[in-house]
C-alpha cells in the first residue's frame, strides 16, 4: 500500500468520529448546497486543517534536497485521495449564492 494511502486511513482512524459528522454533513450539502453552507463551513474548516496536518506529515521531510519534485508528486496523489472520498472538499470556505 502506497504511503499517501497509509497516512489517509491513518488520518481518518485517529479522527474518525470528525470525519464521520463531515462525511454526513458534505453528503447533505451534496444535495442541497444553499440549505447547508454555513454548516458544511463549520464543520469542514477543522477538516481542512487536519488533512493539512497529515499532508505536511507525509511531504515535510522530502520537500528539502533531492526529493522536492517528489513531494509534490506524492502531496498530489495525497489530495486525489481525499477528492475521491470527499468529493466536495475543495468548496470548504467558498459562499454559494
Amino acid at each position: 500500500m502506497p504511503k499517501f494511502t497509509q497516512t489517509f486511513n491513518k488520518m481518518l482512524d485517529d479522527h474518525a468520529d470528525k470525519f464521520q459528522e463531515f462525511r454526513a454533513v458534505h453528503d447533505q450539502y451534496k444535495l442541497d448546497t444553499k440549505k447547508y453552507q454555513s454548516e458544511y463551513n463549520r464543520i469542514g474548516k477543522p477538516i481542512l486543517d487536519i488533512i493539512r496536518e497529515y499532508e505536511n506529515r507525509l511531504c515535510s521531510g522530502m520537500e528539502r534536497g533531492v526529493f522536492g519534485k517528489y513531494s509534490d508528486k506524492v502531496s498530489e496523489k495525497f489530495w486525489d485521495r481525499v477528492k475521491k472520498e470527499f468529493p466536495l472538499v475543495e468548496l470548504i470556505g467558498v459562499e454559494i449564492q
